[in-house]
Formats: C-alpha cells, sequence, structure tokens
C-alpha cells in the first residue's frame, strides 16, 4: 500500500494521534496498531512531515514529528531513494519555520538523516542550517540560534559513531570547509554578549550560555578528530574564551545553587570549556593542560 496525502490521510493521522491521548486504554491501542501498519506503507513519513507542516492543532503536529522521528531511525536505509530525496527537501525549510516545539523534534529528525546520510549528499541542509544561524545570530534570537546549533551538533555527534574511513574524512572535511568560520562567529558574537552580561539575570545569561556550551561541543567534535589548518590559525579566539569561562564569575548563577539549573549550566559551560583546553593543549603544552585542569578543580568544588 502507498500512502496518498488527501484529506482521508490527514483526518486517519491526526485521529490516530488524537487518540494517543486518551485516558482509556482501548483507543490508545487501537491507534498504536493501526500506526504500525501504517509505518509498513510506502510514503508513511512523507505523509507524516506534511502533517507537522499543516496548520492543525500543536500537538498533531508534534506528535507527527516526533513519530517522523522514530520512523527514520528504523526505517531510513529502506525508504525508496525518491521518498528520501522528497522528504530531505521539504524538511529543511519547515525546521526553520514551524513553532518552536515542532521545530526542535523535526530538527531531531534531520539529524538522523544528517547521520545516516553523508552531508555532501545533503547540501541544502548545511547552507540553510548556517544562513539560519547566521540571521538568529545578528538578531540575538538566541532560541533560533539554540535550535541550529542542536542540529550541527547531533550531526557532529556521527563523526564519533562511524569507523575511520576515507569517505568520513572526506565528510568531515567538507563540514570543516563550510562550516567552523560560521561556528566561531557565532561563538565570538555570543562570548561578547557575555561579557556584556556577566552581572546579569539568569534570564538574560543562560540562553547564551546554553548556546556557547553547543559551540564547545562542536568544537571538541570537529577539532578531535580533524585539526585542520583553520583550528591552529584560529586557535587564540577559541582558547581566550574557554580560559575566561574557568576565570570569571558570574555572581547571579552562582550566588544561589539551588535554584533552577542555573549553576548546572554554568558548570556544563565550563567543564566543556576545560575538555577543550586539555584537547588542544594536548598537542602543544602539556604544562599548560595541567594548570587549567588543576585551576578547575581547585576553584570550583
Amino acid at each position: 500500500m502507498e500512502w496518498s496525502w488527501n484529506g482521508q490521510t490527514v483526518e486517519f493521522l491526526s485521529q490516530c494521534f488524537l487518540d494517543m491521548l486518551s485516558p482509556a486504554p482501548e483507543p490508545r491501542r487501537r491507534a498504536q496498531t493501526s500506526l504500525a501498519r501504517a509505518a509498513n506503507c510506502s510514503n508513511y513519513g512523507l505523509m507524516l512531515l506534511r502533517l507537522a507542516a499543516e496548520p492543525l492543532e500543536d500537538y498533531i503536529r508534534q506528535a507527527a514529528a516526533m513519530y517522523l522521528e522514530n520512523h527514520l531511525s528504523n526505517q531510513w536505509s529502506s525508504l525508496l531513494p525518491w521518498e528520501k530525496e522528497r522528504i530531505k527537501s521539504l524538511i529543511v525549510p519547515l525546521m526553520f519555520s514551524a513553532p518552536v516545539k515542532i521545530q526542535i523534534q523535526l530538527g531531531r529528525a534531520g539529524a538522523v538523516i544528517g547521520y545516516q546520510d553523508f552531508v555532501r549528499t545533503w547540501p541544502g541542509l548545511l547552507q540553510n542550517l548556517i544562513q539560519k544561524l547566521e540571521n538568529a545570530s545578528q538578531a540575538s534570537d538566541y532560541a533560533s540560534v539554540y535550535d541550529s546549533l542542536s542540529i550541527a551538533d547531533s550531526i557532529c555527534k556521527k563523526f564519533y559513531r562511524r569507523p575511520i574511513t576515507t569517505e568520513l574524512i572526506l565528510e568531515l572535511r567538507y563540514f570543516l570547509d563550510t562550516f567552523a568560520a560560521p561556528l566561531l562567529e557565532v561563538f565570538l558574537k555570543t562570548a561578547s554578549l557575555i561579557d556584556a552580561s556577566v552581572n546579569s539575570s539568569p534570564n538574560v545569561l543562560c540562553p547564551l550560555f546554553e548556546s556557547q556550551t553547543l559551540c564547545c561541543s562542536i568544537f571538541h567534535s570537529l577539532y578531535n578528530m580533524e585539526r585542520s589548518e583553520f583550528f591552529p590559525v584560529r586557535m587564540k579566539e577559541w582558547e581566550t574564551e574557554f580560559e575566561k569561562y574557568l576565570n570569571t564569575t558570574y555572581p547571579s548563577l552562582e550566588e544561589d545553587r539551588d535554584e533552577v539549573g542555573e549553576d548546572y549550566l554554568l558548570s556544563e559551560l565550563r567543564c566543556s570549556a576545560r575538555y577543550n583546553l586539555e584537547l588542544c593543549f594536548l598537542y602543544a603544552d602539556e604544562t599548560r593542560t595541567s594548570k587549567y585542569c588543576t585551576f578547575y578543580f581547585i576553584s570550583y568544588k
């Protein structure tokens, strides 16, 4: 069976997701069975994606995006080539235009594709990702900055999980050549905002710290495997900010460590900065590595 996009498909899938929220077990079981059968039919992933784009209730769209992520995780390799290309072409603009909750879920679905396919075979993803990231950074829209960096971070994680091959090295080089400069630009812009907000409230600092921690994570993934010519040339800029987070006090996040995880965000950023310094200095100066490791553990007990 092949799914077609029409009113009946919209009604069927919407009702299934509505029944999944039922407090009664029978509608939930019926919906689970129906969705499991539907997943075995061609075009199912495409139908979920189109449902997530429809002007329906947010819970239906979010459920469609969540099921899409699961479906792609399990079935991407078995989808027909034309369906893969259609999903790729539709998901990129939707990832960056849907409401935030749906956007985040679609971003995870996009990361699943990026993990299983090489990014070089999907150039539209990285190009759109960079454009979205640059626009969000210029507007200081850190919800969108975070979403874009989350997608990039998910894609980078695959470099750790795959055997080192010539194809993987080419993929990594392509990602570096395309993404390293925009990443540094956003990192430095965020760093300047943090410097200007040292004494600001957690509401101001937390979104900046969340995004900066993701920049650190992406840097670690890229530099750990491929210390290309880009990083040595710009390394001082990275190192300066990494060191700063180990030495700077942020009063609003450190005064009360029991408040809603603000202190956790600061600790997470410091840990990420320390790990990156260890990685950088491992190949340059072991004395400096030891110095900053010692500072971190003594100053932040």
